[in-house]
C-alpha cells in the first residue's frame, strides 16, 4: 500500500474534488466517521459544515484541510468493508481517529485507491501536530496496515508510481472533454507535488510518460502573451483531445498555471541544492549500471536503467543529432538533465560510450518507435515523415530562460523505455502549408477602411 497525505487551505475544494468524482460516477462515499448523522442522511452542506466549523476554531491554521490517499496495487482490491476498516486504522495510527472524516473509494485510475477528507483542528480548538507526519506516523500506519490486512508492501509494488499504467490512452481521448480533464487531473495529482523538476522542459519530460503535455502556445498567441498554459493529451506523440486551460484544474487548492509552476521550479531548485546526495545517488546508479554492462549499447542501457526506476528522455535536434538527455528518477522523484549529473553523463558522453554516432541513435528506435512526433519535421527513424507530419504547425514556445532555445515537443510515451524529444521549430514554421494556431478572425489582419463616395 502506498499512503500519501496532503494539506490544503480550502476544505471546500478538497471535499468538492471527491464529491465531483461521485457525481461523475467514478467514486463512492463509503463512510462519514464522527458525524452526528448516518452517511445516507447527510447532505453535502452538512458534510462541509462539520469540517469548516472545526477549522474555524483555530484561525492561525492556514492549511486546515487534510487529504489522504491510500493506494493499492492493480489486482489487489479490498472490499468496501475492508476499505473502511483500513481507513479507520490509518486515521487512528496517525492520531486523527477522533476527527470527523469522510472516506471515498475512487475507481478512476488503473489501481484501486481510497481518499480520506478531514481537518487538523480538534473540537477544543487545538491543532493536530502534522510536522513530519508523512515520514513518521503515516509510515508506521502503512507498515501496520500492510501486515494486519496482508497487503503488498509499498516497496514490492513500486511500479504503481514508476510505470505509466495510468497514462492517458486513446479510449479516454474518445470519451470527451470531461473524461480527458479528469484523467489529466489524476496524473497531475500524481506528479505535481511528488517530483522535483526545475523547468517546463523537465516537467514535460515527466508528463510525457503519461501521454500528457503542457504548452504555452506560439509567441504571437494570446495564451503566450498573457502567460497562459494549456494541457493536452497525446496519442502517438500527436496532440489529441481538447486543449484544457491550466486554470480548470484544482490540485490541492492550486491550479498548475505557469506562474504557479514557476514558483515550483524555484522551490525545486532549492530542494536540489539542499539535497545534493539524491543527485549524486542518481549519478552513481547510472554509472554503476554503465560499468556493469559487459557490452554496452543504448537500448540495453535504457532497459537496465528502467529496472532501477530511472526513465530516459533523449532530445533529438532537427538535424537528427542527439543534443541532450534527461533522467527521471522515480525512486527519489527527481528530474535531472544529464549535464547536471556530470560531464560523463551528458548525451554525447553516453552515446560515445555506447559506440554510436551522435547524429543517429541507431537501433534505439526499436525500443520506442517515434512515429508521428508532434510538430516534428525530422525523426530519429530513417523513414521520411508523412505529409501530415511535415506540415504540422509548430506549437512549442520559446524558453524564456534561453533566448535561442525552445521548449521542444515530446515524443510518444506509452510506457516504453525511452522518450524522444524533437527540436525543429524553424523547419515547421517555414513549411509552405503552415497554418497559424489562431482563430480565423485574428489572422485576417486589419480591416480596410471603406472609402466614402463623394456626393455629386
Amino acid at each position: 500500500m502506498v499512503a500519501v497525505i496532503k494539506f490544503g487551505k480550502s476544505v471546500q475544494k478538497t471535499l468538492n474534488y471527491n464529491e465531483n468524482k461521485v457525481r461523475e460516477g467514478v467514486a463512492k462515499c463509503l463512510a462519514a466517521v464522527n458525524y452526528p448523522k448516518e452517511l445516507e442522511d447527510l447532505t453535502l452542506m452538512q458534510k462541509l459544515s462539520r469540517l469548516n466549523k472545526l477549522a474555524a476554531l483555530h484561525e492561525d491554521v492556514t492549511s486546515p484541510s487534510v487529504h489522504v490517499s491510500l493506494n493499492f496495487p492493480p489486482g489487489e482490491h479490498p472490499d468496501e468493508v475492508t476499505m473502511q476498516k483500513i481507513a479507520k486504522t490509518y486515521m487512528d495510527k496517525i492520531g486523527m481517529g477522533d476527527q470527523p472524516y469522510l472516506v471515498y473509494e475512487h475507481m478512476d485510475a488503473g489501481h484501486p485507491h481510497l481518499h480520506i477528507v478531514s481537518v487538523k483542528v480538534r473540537a477544543d480548538g487545538t491543532r493536530v501536530n502534522t510536522q513530519n507526519i508523512g515520514k513518521n506516523q503515516s509510515r508506521e500506519a502503512r507498515l501496520f496496515i500492510e501486515k494486519e490486512y496482508g497487503l503488498t508492501p509499498a516497496q514490492q509494488h513500486g511500479a504503481l508510481h514508476r510505470d505509466e499504467s495510468d497514462a492517458l490512452n486513446s479510449e479516454v481521448l474518445q470519451m470527451g472533454k470531461t473524461a480527458v480533464k479528469r484523467k489529466i487531473e489524476n496524473i497531475l495529482h500524481r506528479v505535481l507535488d511528488r517530483y522535483h523538476y526545475t523547468s517546463l522542459d523537465e516537467f514535460n519530460a515527466l508528463l510525457s510518460r503519461y501521454n500528457v503535455r503542457s504548452e504555452r502556445g506560439t509567441e504571437n498567441s494570446n495564451i503566450y502573451k498573457h502567460g497562459g498554459l494549456i494541457f493536452k493529451g497525446l496519442k502517438d506523440g500527436q496532440p489529441a483531445g481538447p486543449p484544457l486551460k491550466a486554470s480548470l484544474f484544482n490540485i490541492d487548492d492550486q491550479s498548475p498555471t505557469l506562474t504557479n509552476l514557476q514558483s515550483r521550479f524555484e522551490a525545486n531548485k532549492r530542494y536540489h541544492k539542499s539535497n545534493v546526495k539524491e543527485r549524486d545517488d542518481l549519478a552513481n546508479r547510472i554509472r554503476i549500471t554503465i560499468a556493469q554492462a559487459k557490452k554496452l549499447d543504448l537500448p540495453d542501457l535504457i532497459a537496465r536503467l528502467r529496472e532501477k526506476r530511472i526513465a530516459v528522455a533523449l532530445h533529438v535536434g532537427k538535424d537528427d543529432r542527439v543534443f541532450g538527455i534527461t533522467f527521471i528518477d522515480h525512486a527519489n522523484k527527481n528530474v535531472f538533465k544529464g549535464s547536471d549529473l556530470g560531464k560523463d553523463l551528458t548525451a554525447a558522453a553516453i552515446i560515445k560510450k555506447c559506440g554510436m554516432a551522435i547524429e543517429n541513435p541507431g537501433n534505439v528506435n526499436s525500443i520506442s518507435e517515434p512515429s508521428a512526433l508532434s510538430n516534428a519535421t525530422l525523426q530519429p527513424s530513417v523513414s521520411k515523415p508523412s505529409e501530415s507530419q511535415t506540415n504540422a504547425p509548430a506549437t512549442h514556445p520559446r524558453d524564456p530562460s534561453n533566448d535561442t532555445g525552445y521548449f521542444p515537443p515530446l515524443g510518444p510515451a506509452t510506457g516504453s523505455d525511452v522518450i524522444f524529444v524533437v527540436k525543429g521549430i524553424f523547419d515547421a514554421l517555414t513549411q509552405n502549408e503552415y497554418t497559424p494556431l489562431l482563430p480565423y478572425p485574428f489572422r485576417i489582419g486589419k480591416s480596410r477602411k471603406k472609402k466614402k463616395r463623394k456626393s455629386i
